[in-house]
């Protein structure tokens, strides 16, 4: 069975993620984008962290409003 990832291509997402205890098990550079890309095992922690970033973005799109 394959593990299941999340590619994150956001620098800012990816601190966020390493100051919640999650580590990367991969950087890289996209092939084609020539972005850097963290890849995370998904796990219900890492669900749960991108739901809050999620929510905090539209928090803050909101508020510029």
């Amino acid at each position: 069975m394959r593990k299941k990832i999340y590619e994150c291509y956001s620098y800012n997402l990816m601190r966020f993620l390493m100051e919640n205890g999650q580590v990367p098990f991969s950087v890289s550079i996209h092939k084609r984008s020539r972005k850097t890309m963290w890849t995370f095992e998904m796990n219900p922690k890492l669900s749960r962290l991108l739901n809050v970033w999620t929510n905090k973005e539209n928090i803050i799109d909101k508020a510029s409003i």
